[in-house]
């Protein structure tokens, strides 16, 4: 990640390794939008999934970019909330809910 403020929800974004809807290309799919809806796509992922996914973010306001792999994620949650993406009716507690699904040891929301 890049240092400085960070993306807000409406920087652009990507999200890298999505799986594929077709046969032929199981993974590595990319998705491109806004900050915001590429966490809101990355939460309805799968836990494996999560873990393999990154979101590459930039520039934001001040011309950085980085990217975010799960634990940037979470903890950008938890600083921020869930995305407005999600709509008003989601709050953390839904966020936290999902996240603690993921049964890989030492990686849930309390990170």
């Amino acid at each position: 990640m890049a240092l400085g403020k960070g993306p807000t929800w409406d920087t652009p974004a990507q999200i890298d390794g999505l799986p594929a809807k077709n046969w032929k290309d199981r993974e590595g799919v990319t998705m491109r939008g806004t900050f915001s809806q590429c966490v809101k796509r990355w939460l309805e992922l799968s836990p494996t999934y999560r873990e393999s996914c990154s979101i590459g973010w930039g520039p934001n306001a001040e011309g950085q970019r980085g990217f975010f792999e799960r634990p940037n994620v979470v903890g950008y949650l938890k600083r921020n909330g869930p995305p407005p993406d999600l709509g008003v009716h989601v709050t953390i507690e839904h966020v936290r809910n999902w996240l603690s699904c993921d049964r890989t040891p030492g990686k849930t929301f309390k990170e």
